[in-house]
């Protein structure tokens, strides 16, 4: 039987409990465009499942580590060793 991998897991911030999911094609797509303009609050508001109050709650450290976690998360490679990470992107402007 194929297993898929899991596209969402839990992760905790301020005391609170949230649901991060990996990058969609489109806003992997809108992030390795250089004539697109994507932030780290894009990326946190299209992958988790966070509110506004929760996102303004965030300091800057936060918003860079929650946004590595999903770009890691994103592209992990199962254990399997199938296939090929995608191409990682650069660093987006704050």
């Amino acid at each position: 039987m194929k297993k898929y991998p899991a596209t969402s897991r839990s992760f905790s911030v301020n005391g609170k409990t949230h649901k991060m999911k990996k990058l969609t094609l489109g806003l992997q797509a809108d992030i390795e465009d250089e004539n697109v303009v994507v932030t780290y609050r894009d990326v946190i508001v299209g992958c988790t499942d966070m509110d506004d109050d929760d996102i303004n709650a965030l300091h800057a450290d936060q918003f860079m580590e929650i946004y590595e976690d999903i770009r890691a998360f994103t592209y992990d490679v199962e254990e399997s060793g199938e296939g090929e990470p995608k191409k990682r992107s650069s660093s987006l402007p704050g």
